[in-house]
């Protein structure tokens, strides 16, 4: 039978892939790392200082984005809901141990079982952060394969555009759809990208979270926008404790180039 294991390591690696592999991802360069809520934000004065580097996901109300977050690092921290709007607030979760990056969880846009004012106010204060945020190394624009990109999905990457902010298309739930007609979907929002706009970062990435289908090729993606803990400098090794002590020790070494030119 093609594809069926032959050796006894054959039928191990298939074992770790098709189970154990699924509840215990590798990310970050930890084992199913550390995930932690560090701050509910509500309001623009409870945003926290930028400490780690971040990425947001950002797309239509119920299009997968805290199950993608809780997928990505193989738990179930993150609340999900087959309601639309139930993410109320921008979510910062550290991940990690010790902590290396901060995904942030927005909450959707288009439809929700919200009023008209409560929506505005969760969608002002996630342009703010959007397009204010220093550390924000790039927005996943998640799209539900089953609509494909819709007008409020071009308005939220012309807006990124706007603001030179790195976005990269990431394609949910693909395992709702038959494999032909999700190829057809898949050329036709290329298509649409391309000829529209001209900021993406990145390819489209197709996935399935659920389904755990697609998810590492993400997971590589983000994993090089981590935080580096350890640098040498004279010499010797030492510990960053978050981006701000990083920038310290780029200052520090700059300054005794200059001395060091001056002599």
């Amino acid at each position: 039978r093609i594809g069926a294991p032959i050796t006894q390591e054959d039928r191990q690696f298939m074992w770790f892939q098709n189970g154990k592999r699924n509840f215990a991802p590798m990310f970050l360069d930890q084992m199913k790392p550390w995930m932690k809520l560090h701050k509910n934000v509500a309001r623009r004065e409870q945003i926290p200082p930028p400490v780690l580097p971040e990425v947001a996901v950002v797309g239509r109300s119920n299009c997968g984005k805290s199950t993608l977050v809780n997928t990505l690092a193989g738990r179930q921290n993150s609340k999900t809901s087959k309601i639309p709007g139930s993410t109320e607030s921008l979510l910062f979760w550290k991940m990690g141990k010790p902590p290396v990056i901060m995904l942030v969880d927005l909450p959707g846009y288009g439809f929700a079982y919200q009023g008209e004012e409560k929506r505005t106010e969760w969608t002002e204060l996630s342009l703010f952060y959007l397009s204010h945020r220093s550390n924000l190394k790039r927005v996943l624009v998640l799209v539900d394969a089953r609509r494909g990109l819709m007008q409020s999905d071009r308005e939220m990457i012309s807006f990124l555009e706007r603001y030179g902010v790195k976005w990269q298309v990431v394609v949910t739930k693909c395992d709702l759809l038959k494999p032909r007609f999700l190829a057809k979907r898949l050329v036709i929002m290329q298509q649409i990208l391309d000829t529209e706009f001209k900021g993406s970062i990145g390819p489209m990435i197709p996935l399935s979270a659920l389904a755990k289908q697609g998810v590492d090729e993400l997971r590589i993606v983000l994993n090089s926008f981590k935080l580096d803990r350890r640098t040498v400098v004279n010499g010797i090794e030492e510990r960053l404790l978050d981006m701000r002590e990083a920038k310290r020790v780029k200052r520090v070494e700059k300054r005794k180039k200059r001395l060091a030119a001056r002599k």
